[in-house]
């Protein structure tokens, strides 16, 4: 690397805030397929209501949530190998 090039600015304390970004977003995911899935199956063995509505509206309600919660750990993985590539000197 040559002295004119110039460096990018690592943004310092990055791999903290990422790992509890990833650790944040593994939790979410986790919460809401749990959530997902006992509001899926309760009805079911209750004998509550359409299967077909049951399951179409726990899905409508859970899996956006799912995607939150999955966005926020690919988020914080990317952001902790930048770190981790800045720190190492590689770009």
């Amino acid at each position: 690397m040559s002295d004119h090039e110039e460096k990018k600015p690592a943004l310092r304390g990055g791999s903290g805030c990422a790992f509890a970004l990833i650790v944040v977003g593994i939790l979410w995911t986790v919460l809401s397929g749990l959530c997902t899935a006992t509001f899926t199956i309760s009805p079911l063995f209750s004998g509550d209501g359409n299967p077909a509505g049951i399951i179409g509206l726990a899905l409508a309600i859970g899996l956006p949530s799912i995607v939150i919660g999955l966005a926020l750990w690919v988020i914080g993985h990317k952001w902790l190998e930048e770190s981790r590539r800045r720190r190492s000197g590689d770009s």
